[in-house]
């Protein structure tokens, strides 16, 4: 079964440093941590696909969203966001 996730926010998205070094890991205690997180911009396809039913103006697609790095993610982009 393939999965896909969306993220549509009003800014640009980056991925904090700490979870670039976690994605870039080569060895993992567990074997769930070597699910990595990351977010990309949707490509033509999925921006075509999905139009419509986002209003924000950036759409992202997130791969590992399981990944407990997701809630450390949003915490920061929301304090980028604040400042």
């Amino acid at each position: 079964m393939t999965e896909i996730t969306f993220l549509a926010s009003s800014k640009s998205f980056k991925i904090p440093d700490e979870i670039e070094e976690y994605n870039n890991r080569k060895l993992f205690e567990r074997e769930e941590e070597a699910i990595y997180f990351s977010v990309q911009e949707v490509d033509e396809f999925w921006r075509e696909s999905t139009s419509g039913l986002f209003t924000m103006p950036y759409i992202f697609e997130t791969r590992g969203v399981g990944n407990k790095l997701v809630l450390t993610y949003l915490r920061r982009n929301e304090n980028r966001r604040s400042a």
